[in-house]
């Protein structure tokens, strides 16, 4: 079986970066389309934290080895 080329802890980090980028970006316009009466604002702002929730999920479930090494055979 092939080593994957990066460690499943890096992985969930960058996605959760990515979410939080994602949602700062739908948050922020969803705003603006709240402040300009449109109702869809709020679709845009849940669409934006969504991800983020399932990011936060997903990198708070990877657990660390003891010795704070990403590779568990080392």
């Amino acid at each position: 079986m092939t080593r994957p080329r990066y460690s499943a802890t890096s992985a969930a980090t960058v996605g959760l970066g990515i979410a939080i980028v994602t949602a700062a970006l739908l948050g922020f316009t969803g705003f603006l389309y709240l402040r300009g009466g449109g109702a869809v604002g709020w679709l845009l702002i849940t669409l934006g934290l969504l991800p983020l929730f399932f990011a936060i999920v997903v990198r708070l479930r990877i657990r660390l080895p003891p010795e704070g090494g990403d590779d568990p055979a080392s």
